[in-house]
């Protein structure tokens, strides 16, 4: 399935990339085990986490352990 590589290189959370490809997704979250496609998004610094935006639901890469929201939505809010 490369439409799932490319939905996760984009950003989608897997709740997301189900969505759009009409899966379950417990059947994607077993895809993405069994292939080992855990995080697309890549990290620059061990400091920063991935996080799952908790108001859009994207993912994205935080700068700190306590950031909850993705940049867009920071901006939003903020």
């Amino acid at each position: 399935m490369p439409a799932v590589t490319q939905l996760r290189m984009q950003g989608c959370s897997t709740r997301e990339t189900a969505r759009r490809l009409g899966l379950n997704i417990k059947t994607l979250e077993a895809y993405l085990r069994r292939h080992r496609i855990r995080h697309a998004i890549p990290m620059d610094r061990p400091d920063q986490v991935r996080r799952n935006c908790l108001n859009c639901d994207t993912a994205f890469v935080a700068d700190g352990r306590f950031l909850r929201l993705c940049p867009e939505c920071r901006a939003m809010f903020g």
